[in-house]
């Protein structure tokens, strides 16, 4: 261990004067455990963030039209969602692509789009679960 000086005020140190009373610990040990303590929520708090910022970056994938890949604007979070056991998708078009593809059904949708479709979705669940790995 290293010795280090810390100013602190006045309220801390009367603080730390009280801890010591009713506890017994050292002032030295109660400074490590409150920075210690402080590290450990901040690092937590960091974490979690970072699973936020990867769950954004999943959802930011349905920000774009399917077909050519153009920015959707006003688009909906709710993208990905559980309907009983039935895992749930919603493809989103631009105007031109949907004008383009609003009578056909999924089978008579090109094949570049299907995989397409499938490539994103994968890319999305690959993203996701890097998320839940790390919070587990």
């Amino acid at each position: 261990m290293r010795i280090i000086t810390v100013q602190l005020p006045e309220i801390y140190i009367w603080q730390l004067e009280n801890m010591i009373r009713k506890t017994g610990i050292s002032r030295s040990e109660l400074i490590r455990i409150a920075i210690r303590e402080f590290l450990i929520y901040e690092l937590k708090f960091v974490e979690e963030m970072k699973k936020e910022n990867r769950r954004i970056r999943a959802m930011r994938i349905f920000n774009y039209c399917i077909n050519c890949g153009n920015l959707l604007h006003n688009v909906s979070n709710r993208n990905h969602f559980f309907y009983r056991a039935i895992e749930i998708f919603r493809l989103k078009f631009c105007c031109s692509c949907f004008e383009q593809f609003k009578d056909k059904t999924l089978d008579e949708f090109p094949e570049e789009l299907i995989d397409k479709i499938i490539k994103m979705i994968k890319k999305y669940k690959k993203i996701l679960s890097i998320s839940h790995e790390e919070g587990s």
